[in-house]
């Protein structure tokens, strides 16, 4: 079964989603993660499971950025820490939309 959006306007030409996508991958580079802690401008937006790490869970506490100078204030974006046995590890490319 196929998803079908209709237009919503005389002219527009409908469009059928495929039942499948075909997702590309490609491993990156390894990097070391460092402590970080949250800024004092970004406001907590919400915590992901994130699985196991050596069997103790992880997880992802989300922030969005509130202060509007910020190199990632959009409002469309936020930032996430990994929390594992109690430190948080950032990475600098990790942006979430909201």
């Amino acid at each position: 079964m196929q998803a079908r959006l209709e237009p919503e306007a005389e002219g527009i030409a409908a469009y059928s989603f495929p039942e499948q996508a075909a997702l590309l991958f490609q491993a990156v580079e390894l990097t070391e993660l460092e402590n970080a802690k949250p800024a004092q401008t970004w406001e907590h937006a919400g915590t992901i499971p994130f699985g196991n790490v050596a069997g103790s869970p992880a997880f992802l506490q989300v922030f969005k950025e509130t202060n509007p100078v910020a190199s990632c204030g959009s409002d469309y974006q936020a930032v996430a820490l990994l929390e594992h046995k109690g430190e948080t590890f950032g990475y600098r490319e990790v942006f979430l939309p909201v």
